[in-house]
């Protein structure tokens, strides 16, 4: 697998379009407030998750064989993403000078953050999370090509983010 073909699995795992992932907020400041009148509007749901977030752990385990796993920060892969408060997001994976970006926009839904990808394009991803303070912590499931061949193996995949 070249770098690049590396980058592009990175990203796409990591972008959402396959994780199905564990929920549980402790956060505070995500109820509404009083939007009657001048500087009373209603915070965005999203507030909490607004901002820079660098993954410090992106931990790929083989559901096949525990064994078999990948820490692809730890591997030398910068993974940083950033949400906007209009729902917008992007995802970056960077590894020897080479980036490789996803663009797309989410939303809450109940317990759930959809993210929808829109370049490169993909499928509507549910995303359960844990947000503390400056940490977010994903886990779920996802894929990837262990043996290099071109076909990804199921994984069990940990992220845990630091906010900037």
């Amino acid at each position: 697998m070249t770098a690049r073909e590396w980058l592009r699995a990175t990203v796409r795992a990591a972008a959402f379009t396959t994780i199905v992932l564990g929920f549980s907020v402790v956060a505070g400041g995500c109820g509404g407030g009083d939007a009657s009148g001048p500087g009373n509007e209603t915070p965005s749901p999203l507030a909490p998750f607004v901002g820079t977030w660098d993954a410090t752990e992106f931990i790929h385990t083989a559901k096949a064989d525990a064994s078999l796993r990948i820490d692809i920060v730890a591997e030398g892969t910068q993974f940083v993403l950033v949400i906007q408060a209009s729902g917008s997001y992007s995802a970056t994976a960077t590894l020897a000078n080479l980036s490789q970006t996803e663009t797309g926009t989410l939303r809450l839904v109940g317990s759930e953050l959809i993210l929808t990808p829109i370049s490169p394009p993909g499928p509507e991803s549910p995303v359960r999370f844990a947000l503390s303070g400056s940490s977010m912590t994903w886990d779920g499931e996802s894929e990837w090509d262990f043996a290099s061949d071109g076909i990804p193996e199921p994984t069990f995949l940990h992220i845990v983010f630091s906010r900037r």
